[in-house]
């Protein structure tokens, strides 16, 4: 939960929201807002601008405080949910897909003048190594289409946890069971590769 406001302060303080307090909706925002930032850091390895991501969230938790009811459900689980749910979506729609070219400035005497010019840099072995660590990747997954996203999230840097909550966006399902796979899995690649931790 929060270490500042407990689930009962925060209903009280969406309640006092709703009738009108800003003060209110300024605690509301400060007790939310860790949990935004983790999702926001866990986004940034997958997305390039989490600023968008940031803002649907708070939009949404406005919105979630306008029309919430204590009387239904908790409100941060509520909001857990909507960051849970933008989160999958940032990942599974804006996905960072970036092609590197870079070039080396060189200076080349002409005449007692420098001429300026451009030459690419080779990524020939950059290429190579890419396609060696993707074989990798699809000998490890034999074919399996989850096993290969845990593993290109995995090597992102991406928790257990926000990868089962993208298996669950990608192939349906609940995150838990995808989470039980994630271990099950895990467990496998440990006997197979045999002391090399993952």
């Amino acid at each position: 939960m929060n270490n500042v406001f407990s689930r009962e302060e925060i209903n009280s303080l969406v309640v006092s929201y709703q009738q009108g307090s800003e003060e209110a909706l300024n605690d509301l925002f400060r007790a939310v807002n860790p949990i935004i930032e983790q999702a926001s850091n866990e986004l940034d390895r997958f997305v390039l601008d989490v600023t968008k991501f940031d803002c649907r969230v708070i939009t949404k938790v406005k919105k979630l405080a306008e029309t919430f009811s204590k009387e239904r459900h908790d409100f941060m689980a509520a909001v857990k949910a909507v960051i849970s749910n933008e989160k999958a979506d940032f990942a599974k729609r804006r996905s960072r897909h970036l092609e590197e070219i870079s070039y080396e400035f060189l200076a080349e005497p002409d005449d007692g003048e420098d001429n300026l010019g451009y030459q690419f840099a080779d990524y020939g072995e950059d290429v190579e190594e890419e396609v060696i660590f993707q074989e990798k990747i699809a000998l490890l997954a034999q074919g399996d289409s989850r096993k290969e996203t845990i593993l290109t999230q995995w090597t992102k840097g991406a928790t257990d946890t926000s990868i089962s909550e993208l298996l669950a966006q990608q192939f349906g399902g609940k995150s838990d069971s995808h989470r039980k796979f994630i271990t099950r899995f895990k467990s496998e690649l440990r006997g197979k590769l045999d002391g090399i931790s993952i």
